[in-house]
């Protein structure tokens, strides 16, 4: 069981003494104590934390606990409270409820089975707010990344339509005035025409990032096989140019979304061939058994990512210290990232001491046709 913490709020050192003892027999060394002799030392206290129980004096010295109280629920602190007073009567109660107490007990009561039972009730709606509050800050998350993609989407797109018009006329600066340009003017011009380009290539990456991670969860069996295929088809002419050898083994079929998982392994393979070292680039992509699940893996002997790299590489405009310098924007494994956790799966970087990088990857795997019976 996970550690408890109580906050007691109360003036009266022999009420605190009785309290503790009390509380000592009921949960021992599972709950944690902390005790505030005035509102502003429970105001210090709750600052630093929260509590899974909050046990407050209905009078704390000339303070009245309900001030306290009315903070609480104000500020939408969810910690269960237990009022304590040392009169026992329905109107102290009602006004305690009022407050936003959780429970009442009578300081006489302090060493029966009512303190037991408001503890017990405490804790319990403790993790119901807990879970509540759980589920809604998902919500919440979740509602608030759908409008950032949005956003961003929104942004990436509309943003390439005044590119291309910049692009449009330094082009056609440099064509129309050709040898008149000054040498130095005709550098700078490149510069701003490469600059533009680049500036495209990552709002059609960061396009392609949002709506990787817009969609639902893909469920249709896809021939993983196939969808290699394709990939190296699109990619043809980047195999030919780099004279790169791919080795592919028999791959599983998957659940998943075919076009989002053609991108997928596009930009695996993709990465492979632009980021290679001197030698001409080898792909391997096969599938083994690992901690009794099947692993996919995409294997080259390129320039590799440093350990250090191994988990920022898959963030969104991060990149590895190994390919400082070398064309990209720095989504494409951000963009994989998104796809495969859409389908539900995982990925990973597998470190290694020799040149070139392994990529390993786990999607939910098709399920078997069911043989028919025949009567």
């Amino acid at each position: 069981m996970r550690e408890l913490f109580a906050l007691i709020v109360e003036d009266n050192e022999d009420d605190v003494l009785l309290l503790r003892r009390a509380l000592d027999a009921l949960a021992g060394s599972e709950l944690t104590i902390s005790v505030a002799h005035s509102l502003d030392a429970a105001r210090a206290e709750l600052a630093l934390r929260r509590f899974d129980v909050i046990f407050l004096d209905y009078r704390v010295g000339a303070d009245d606990g309900i001030e306290l109280l009315l903070e609480l629920r104000a500020a939408k602190r969810i910690d269960p409270v237990i009022a304590l007073t040392g009169r026992s009567d329905e109107y102290v109660a009602a006004n305690l409820v009022r407050a936003g107490a959780d429970h009442y007990v009578a300081k006489r009561d302090i060493n029966g089975a009512v303190l037991r039972r408001a503890v017990a009730s405490a804790l319990s709606l403790g993790a119901v707010r807990d879970s509540e509050e759980l589920v809604a800050h998902t919500e919440e998350l979740e509602v608030s990344n759908r409008e950032l993609s949005a956003f961003a989407g929104m942004v990436s797109h509309d943003l390439q339509a005044p590119l291309r018009t910049v692009e449009y006329y330094i082009g056609s600066a440099l064509e129309c005035l050709g040898e008149q340009v000054p040498p130095r003017a005709e550098k700078s011009l490149s510069n701003a025409l490469v600059a533009v380009s680049r500036m495209g290539r990552l709002c059609a990456d960061l396009l392609a990032f949002c709506k990787a991670g817009n969609s639902e969860r893909p469920s249709a069996p896809v021939d993983l096989g196939e969808v290699v295929s394709e990939a190296l088809e699109n990619l043809r002419g980047a195999i030919e140019d780099s004279h790169a050898e791919i080795e592919i083994e028999r791959l599983p079929v998957v659940l998943g979304e075919r076009g989002r998982l053609v991108q997928l392994f596009q930009n695996l393979i993709g990465n492979s061939l632009k980021f290679r070292g001197d030698a001409s680039p080898r792909i391997r992509i096969a599938q083994r058994e690992a901690n009794g699940a099947r692993e996919i893996r995409v294997e080259d002997n390129g320039i590799g990512i440093e350990p250090g790299d191994v988990d920022r590489v898959f963030s969104v405009f991060q990149r590895g210290s190994a390919v400082e310098g070398l064309p990209g924007s720095g989504v494409g494994l951000a963009t994989c990232r998104q796809i495969v956790l859409q389908h539900g799966g995982w990925i990973r970087v597998e470190p290694q001491e020799s040149p070139g990088t392994t990529i390993c990857l786990g999607l939910p795997p098709a399920e078997a046709p069911r043989p028919q019976l025949h009567t």
